[in-house]
């Protein structure tokens, strides 16, 4: 089952279905944020974790100054308190009682080195680098290997997110409390030192701009015109992104649009009557009975097909087909055939597995590496893959050992949509080994005979 660290689109959709609104979610895209490196100098200082009056009581016991009273007074604080945090320095076996009276402490060994330290801490100059996001307007910690460049974020895809317009960073975005929380967000708790920033000196912004991939999450109501987004950083929607989204102009501002669904694709009347709504969330799809219980128990299972089940069962026909796999799809798209696709693909071909991919619709062009990679992996697997341009298809189909979907999806083009437009697509998943190998065998007859024309 998928944890709350799965940004898969599937878990996504099990955690975010609906907005704060009630908008339902449409949409899930992979996005860029902005970030800017920066070179801050800083006057800081190294501190020990400990409490600030606990510092001041210990410093005040070097100084001889060892009764509650007499430290109450000289800090101007009530007794109970200073008692407080004598309390815990005794703990700590920093303090002792003095000549075993309670109402006076002394500095053990340990107390002597920790006040020595303490006292010999002083303000030093230091250039700290850190990252800025341009977006939301505030420090953002993340790891440096966490970025990428732009064409890095062009060659995936990735829709770049706005920086807010003529903004320049200052010393009030950039403060010592501003600076303070970013280095606290990304020390390690169990460090004894940390930096405490006292002062910034200057900020100086790197030229060459960095980006953080992150996931866009669309939502709609039911007129499709009400549209919010969210930003999903960490596994969890950013509020402050969302209301910066939502400032520069939101879904329309980038280009997003909702439009209605495709029909779906009907199936004959036998199994029309058969389809059932969605019996379970998609993040429950690796537990789905075996096609040879379904067969034993119920008869063929005929049930409708979220959107965003859609790439779960892409990805596991990828990763666990065992006799044969076949996908037509009208568009290609290099953010769906990705090294990583492609991999699998080729897994499922050195496991003896049967592919079959058909595209084409008009004159639409596929990117020519996708072309070249796949055709390169039919010359090396001649007797198990073809990958077949048809002349002008509609279709949109997955098959994988004893699962048909037949769908309005679009399975290799459904990342990168150059016009940004999204829709609630549906289909219908059969799952049967009868009624699947009947359509796989037509279906493969189908290209075959296009291919010959």
């Amino acid at each position: 089952m998928p944890t709350a660290t799965d940004t898969s689109d599937h878990n996504l959709a099990d955690r975010y279905p609906t907005d704060d609104a009630g908008r339902n979610l449409i949409a899930i895209m992979d996005a860029a944020l902005p970030i800017a490196g920066l070179s801050v100098t800083a006057l800081v200082q190294e501190r020990k974790r400990i409490p600030l009056l606990d510092e001041f009581v210990l410093r005040l016991a070097k100084a001889d100054v060892t009764s509650v009273s007499d430290m109450s007074g000289v800090l101007g604080l009530d007794e109970p308190m200073v008692s407080q945090a004598i309390a815990g320095q005794l703990s700590e076996g920093n303090l002792q009682y003095r000549h075993n009276l309670s109402a006076s402490v002394q500095l053990t060994a340990r107390g002597q080195s920790a006040a020595i330290d303490l006292a010999s801490v002083r303000p030093q100059r230091r250039t700290l680098p850190c990252f800025y996001d341009r977006l939301a307007s505030e420090l953002h910690p993340c790891d440096e290997s966490d970025l990428l460049f732009r064409h890095e974020i062009e060659d995936l895809g990735l829709l770049e997110l706005p920086a807010e317009p003529g903004k320049a960073i200052t010393e009030a975005d950039v403060s010592p409390a501003a600076l303070n929380r970013f280095l606290g967000d990304i020390s390690d708790d169990s460090a004894d030192l940390r930096l405490e920033v006292i002062n910034i000196r200057k900020i100086n912004v790197k030229r060459v701009r960095r980006f953080r991939p992150v996931r866009l999450l669309v939502f709609a109501d039911t007129t499709l015109e009400d549209v919010n987004l969210a930003v999903v950083i960490d596994n969890e929607i950013s509020p402050s992104h969302q209301r910066a989204l939502a400032k520069l102009g939101g879904a329309a501002a980038l280009g997003i649009k909702i439009d209605e669904p495709a029909e779906r694709p009907r199936l004959d009347d036998e199994l029309e009557q058969l389809r059932a709504p969605t019996t379970a969330s998609p993040s429950t799809l690796a537990a789905e009975p075996p096609i040879e219980q379904l067969a034993a128990d119920t008869g063929p299972e005929v049930r409708a097909l979220t959107v965003f089940e859609h790439p779960a069962h892409l990805d596991t026909a990828l990763t666990m087909a065992n006799r044969r796999l076949l996908i037509i799809s009208p568009w290609l798209r290099r953010e769906v055939i990705t090294t990583d696709f492609l991999g699998k693909l080729e897994g499922r071909l050195r496991r003896s597995v049967s592919v079959h991919i058909a595209h084409g619709y008009q004159d639409d062009p596929a990117p020519s590496d996708v072309v070249s990679r796949l055709n390169n992996l039919t010359r090396r697997y001649p007797k198990l893959f073809t990958f077949t341009r048809i002349t002008n298809t509609h279709a949109k189909i997955l098959i994988y050992d004893d699962v048909w979907i037949t769908t309005s999806f679009n399975w290799l083009s459904f990342r990168g949509d150059p016009n940004r437009t999204y829709r609630m697509e549906e289909g219908t998943l059969v799952r049967d080994q009868t009624l699947v190998t009947t359509q796989y065998e037509r279906l493969v007859q189908q290209i075959h005979d296009e291919a010959q024309s």
